[in-house]
């Protein structure tokens, strides 16, 4: 029989064992983070037409940025009927124009595309533009891989990709027409249950992962990650960046000639890191983040007690990184910023669920 002061002693180590983990979350969820200073680089504006986020933007060399639009998840403050899944364009040398919503071939099922990341290739020789869109179905994800006529402004439907390793996707680098670098935030047991997901989530548990597909099937490149979100890559092509949601991390990885890869380095952000875009002429990183992810639709939503908004720039990120706070706001002018994309002096910040602005940076 085990003696009456070993059970206590059992209870009070589980006892503090759960405590420590309770103010671990209350941290990670950036609860203590009561006041939030607004400031931004310069005037901000919203940029008419996006009322149901823009989750993800990506902007090619030439200004002309590609925006995902209209995803909803359930705890959305959005009805399922009310969002319509959208893919936009917004060119920085006309921002007065605001955005474009891009027609698809009509063979492609617009009325179940749920958009998340998207990421854009450009054929090096011919100049072909292919756009690669994670799209959320009811039972697994799949990636929609088009090409963007110019001339009509159109998304022509090439295919679905579809692959077991392809289950929670949340972003994704394209590497070509039909490759990439793909983000699982959660894992596959959690994809398809409410329940197993929100455990996996406050119990902080590492089964997230990042997967390459090389255009027949996809492989696990990096393991052991606490809700991976945005990836994205150095113009020399040799290092990959992996935002690490609830750890709020950045990681950064050594890629190889086969694509596989070796984390190198874990860089503290303390927010939520999301989507993250490289300047292709830097090599500058700009991230948007989550300061309080406890207030957003992912774990809790008042809309009386919105979440704020977060973008950092991050300047030598593999040696020295020099990391400046461009933009913050406590959720009165923009809710739960999903990332920041910058283009000859101008910043889009894109939102989960909330508003598009368009922000002139006076102050680098």
């Amino acid at each position: 029989m085990v003696p009456v002061y070993m059970r206590w002693i059992v209870i009070v180590f589980l006892a503090w064992g759960v405590l420590q983990h309770l103010i671990k979350l209350w941290f990670t969820l950036g609860y203590h983070k009561a006041v939030l200073y607004n400031h931004q680089p310069g005037p901000c504006r919203v940029v008419p037409g996006v009322e149901h986020g823009a989750e993800d933007i990506t902007t090619l060399p030439n200004g002309l940025a590609f925006i995902s639009s209209g995803l909803w998840l359930p705890g959305f403050p959005h009805g399922r009927s009310e969002v319509r899944g959208r893919i936009l364009t917004f060119n920085y040398s006309d921002p007065e124009s605001g955005v474009k919503e891009l027609n698809f071939s009509e063979e492609f099922d617009r009325e179940n595309f749920n958009p998340h990341g998207l990421s854009v290739w450009t054929d090096p020789l011919s100049g072909r533009i292919s756009v690669l869109v994670i799209s959320h179905q009811r039972r697994k994800d799949q990636v929609e891989v088009f090409t963007y006529d110019v001339a009509t402004e159109t998304l022509e439907h090439q295919e679905t990709i579809r692959d077991e390793l392809i289950y929670s996707g949340n972003d994704l680098l394209a590497l070509g027409p039909d490759s990439f670098y793909l983000t699982n935030d959660v894992s596959h047991g959690a994809r398809g249950s409410t329940l197993a997901r929100k455990l996996e989530t406050y119990l902080l548990l590492p089964f997230g992962n990042v997967v390459f597909y090389n255009g027949t099937q996809a492989r696990p490149v990096a393991e052991g990650l606490v809700f991976p979100n945005g990836v994205n890559m150095s113009p020399d092509r040799r290092y990959l960046y992996v935002g690490a949601g609830f750890t709020e991390e950045l990681r950064i990885f050594r890629r190889f000639a086969n694509n596989s890869l070796e984390q190198i380095e874990s860089l503290p952000l303390h927010s939520f890191v999301d989507n993250i875009e490289v300047d292709p002429q830097t090599g500058d990183l700009y991230i948007g983040l989550h300061p309080v992810i406890g207030k957003t639709p992912l774990i809790h939503y008042d809309p009386w007690d919105p979440p704020g908004a977060q973008v950092l720039r991050i300047k030598n990120a593999v040696r020295g990184p020099d990391i400046t706070e461009l933009f913050v706001n406590n959720g009165t002018k923009l809710q739960g910023s999903s990332v920041a994309s910058f283009h000859k002096g101008a910043l889009l910040i894109g939102s989960v669920f909330d508003r598009l602005l368009y922000c002139q940076v006076r102050t680098l």
